[in-house]
């Protein structure tokens, strides 16, 4: 089972030759993070590489012609049992 980001989780994301659209992250609590270029982008509920190609379409989208991106789960949000 794919672990599935949420609300605090800290994240980088990296957009291999776009260096001022790769950075570090947090889900915030609405469960979106802010992307230079493509804006608020909805992270919570998806699995790493969901994240990956939901960014990777939203730049296909009339700002790179082959984007590759890769995601990375810097600080996982707390559990508590």
């Amino acid at each position: 089972m794919e672990y599935k980001l949420g609300t605090g989780d800290k994240v980088r994301v990296i957009v291999f030759e776009e260096d001022d659209l790769s950075g570090k992250y947090v889900v915030g609590g609405n469960g979106y993070i802010s992307v230079p270029l493509i804006g608020e982008i909805k992270a919570s509920d998806l699995s790493e590489r969901g994240l990956e190609k939901a960014i990777a379409d939203k730049l296909l989208d009339g700002f790179l012609k082959n984007p590759r991106v890769s995601i990375q789960v810097l600080n996982y949000r707390p559990f508590y049992i």
